[in-house]
């Protein structure tokens, strides 16, 4: 799935010196969340597996988390309530050993190996449909959950590989779903986390799949490693700084190529006019300078780097459960919630048990797709 990002907003590192207000927005000093996903039941032996067993290897820009989460108490809620999503013992080793137990049943051959290198996996628990400029039509914006997919697999014969397929897709949880009894899934746990990565194991037909491999085609492991790394060759990552002037776009900021400044002002409020035009404003994304690298249009830089990736907090629309505390403070007359440089939260009520939150949100960048999710 291609999609791009529209509000592209990007980074410091974790390493930079920070004053009071940068460190409250740095998603890099949140708490986790660990899940252990050991499955207590066992895949009924008629699905049939055509290998001995299935290895994953974890190629992914930011491979220290699967996402945020909100663990929400009483009351109302703040940046510093927010988790990331981590699997007990690693993302590549939870989901290697969950596959390997939970099918044990199925595995069925000695000489066949599967393996699925993971190049996007993240759990999105605030979906919005505000940042995507292109959008496909099988995705429902009103969902509560979107998990973002992209894996390749690999048939393992002696020492040798063969790409078998690559899916690259968006699980959601929608409202439909989220309502089925039979499915159980739940919005507080991994359920529907464990239901997609055992789709990604069921939907193929991999014996069809082996029987059409180019035995032609092999792969060493040496070269599929070679592969995966050099998606992390973007200009911006690798480059020692970056670079004076104005981000216009996405491109822009992955090739590190800005827009000189000279012939742009910026007026009060941080919006961009070419000098001597005052009456067009002109779209940007960010802007550095020699003091760091600045939001459009707060020129606040609380963009932080986490492996090849970018994060950051940013206003975002949230449905939450109302809670009995929160609806008391809300009858408070004048009630003050919290927010940043004087901007407070707003909250609608949507009815089914819900509001509509206005609330800073962690964020994090595709750097494939441009993607904010």
């Amino acid at each position: 799935m291609k999609v791009l990002c529209l509000f592209f907003m990007i980074l410091p590192f974790c390493g930079f010196s920070q004053n009071t207000e940068e460190k409250e927005m740095n998603i890099c000093i949140l708490d986790s969340t660990e899940y252990n996903i050991t499955s207590k039941t066992l895949a009924p032996s008629t699905i049939h597996l055509p290998f001995k067993s299935i290895a994953v290897v974890d190629a992914r820009f930011d491979t220290s988390k699967l996402g945020f989460e909100l663990k929400r108490g009483a009351g109302y809620i703040s940046n510093s309530d927010f988790r990331k999503i981590k699997l007990q013992g690693g993302t590549d080793k939870a989901i290697r050993d969950f596959y390997n137990d939970y099918y044990q049943l199925c595995l069925k051959d000695t000489l066949n190996e599967l393996l699925i290198v993971l190049k996007t996996l993240w759990i999105d628990n605030f979906p919005t449909g505000e940042f995507k400029e292109r959008r496909r039509f099988d995705v429902v914006r009103e969902t509560y959950q979107d998990i973002y997919v992209k894996v390749e697999y690999y048939l393992k014969r002696e020492n040798e590989y063969y790409p078998l397929k690559r899916a690259d897709t968006v699980y959601q949880l929608t409202e439909q779903i989220i309502n089925s009894k039979k499915l159980n899934f739940k919005k507080s746990n991994l359920s529907f986390f464990v239901f997609t990565l055992k789709s990604l194991i069921e939907t193929y037909d991999f014996d069809g799949l082996i029987n059409s491999i180019d035995i032609r085609k092999s792969l060493s492991q040496k070269r599929i490693d070679s592969f995966n790394s050099k998606r992390f060759l973007l200009p911006v990552l690798i480059a020692d700084s970056i670079k004076k002037g104005i981000f216009l776009s996405v491109n822009d900021f992955i090739n590190n190529t800005p827009i000189a400044d000279s012939a742009y002002t910026f007026d009060k409020k941080g919006r961009l006019f070419k000098k001597g035009d005052k009456t067009t404003e002109i779209f940007y994304l960010l802007y550095a300078n020699e003091k760091g690298l600045y939001f459009r249009p707060s020129k606040k830089a609380y963009i932080f780097r986490m492996g090849n990736a970018f994060e950051f907090f940013i206003l975002n629309d949230v449905y939450l459960s109302k809670t009995t505390a929160g609806n008391l403070l809300g009858l408070i007359p004048d009630t003050k919630f919290p927010g940043t440089e004087g901007l407070e939260r707003t909250e609608f009520h949507t009815g089914n048990a819900a509001r509509l939150h206005y609330i800073l949100v962690p964020r994090q960048i595709n750097m494939e797709t441009g993607e904010l999710y």
